[in-house]
């Protein structure tokens, strides 16, 4: 089934709702063969340990790593092969699961509709809007590019295209690792005749801060970077809002 990897800092506000969100959707498709790794920097906080031991398809994990090294941790203890990386702000919406298997009946990869948390900022929701589109042309042009808050992605491709021992490169974590990534995942799955998804039918919900706090062109001129030229160019080419 599928294996959900969430990196996280122990005191991100959002952690225990986005959690809940993926526990809600196992309950009600039903437990077997799920699990969710959370790959914890930092202190654990006591919903975390009562989550632990409620849920036995959830456990937690000490990380002292970056981003980049909690995902390849992550990847290296997921027992399933469908690997969901969910941000710690990030909650999924209803069917994610029963969708994400019905695609990868055909598809190698995923992404997924987004809508802000903070429903009531309404300029959040055009930004969003925005997001998609652009998500929703590069799926269907087959040019890979993961958003970084929830991706769903194939263990054995990510083990085809290490570099190194990695498969997340450390030195881009927070600077567009997903980009650099997707880059090398979406050229094997071109070489190799297999397309992604953008799925519409279910939703993701993002806090959207990085937005709310910098506003639109400071945002725009990051996701642009990171997406277009840090692949490129293998290298972070903008200040880091992330500690991990």
């Amino acid at each position: 089934m599928i294996s959900f990897i969430v990196p996280a800092l122990s005191n991100e506000p959002y952690l225990e709702k986005t959690l809940k969100s993926i526990v809600r959707e196992i309950e009600n498709f039903g437990k077997a063969d799920f699990e969710i790794l959370v790959m914890l920097k930092g202190k654990r906080p006591n919903y975390l340990r009562r989550l632990e031991e409620k849920y036995d398809y959830l456990k937690v994990y000490s990380t002292q790593g970056n981003r980049s090294q909690a995902k390849n941790e992550g990847i290296k203890l997921a027992k399933n092969n469908i690997l969901t990386f969910v941000d710690a702000d990030t909650e999924i919406g209803e069917n994610f699961i029963q969708k994400t298997l019905e695609d990868f009946e055909k598809f190698a990869w995923v992404n997924y509709s987004a809508r802000p948390l903070e429903q009531n900022k309404r300029r959040l929701y055009y930004y969003s809007k925005l997001m998609n589109f652009f998500q929703w042309l590069f799926s269907n042009a087959n040019f890979y590019r993961p958003y970084g808050f929830c991706m769903s992605v194939r263990k054995d491709i990510c083990e085809k295209i290490k570099l190194g021992d990695e498969i997340f490169l450390s030195k881009l974590a927070g600077y567009g690792e997903d980009s650099e990534f997707g880059k090398r995942y979406g050229k094997f799955c071109r070489k190799n005749k297999l397309r992604g998804k953008y799925e519409s039918r279910t939703r993701v919900y993002t806090s959207m801060r990085e937005w709310y706090n910098h506003g639109f062109w400071g945002t725009a001129k990051r996701i642009v970077l990171n997406v277009l030229f840090v692949p490129l160019f293998e290298k972070p080419l903008i200040e880091n809002w992330r500690k991990i």
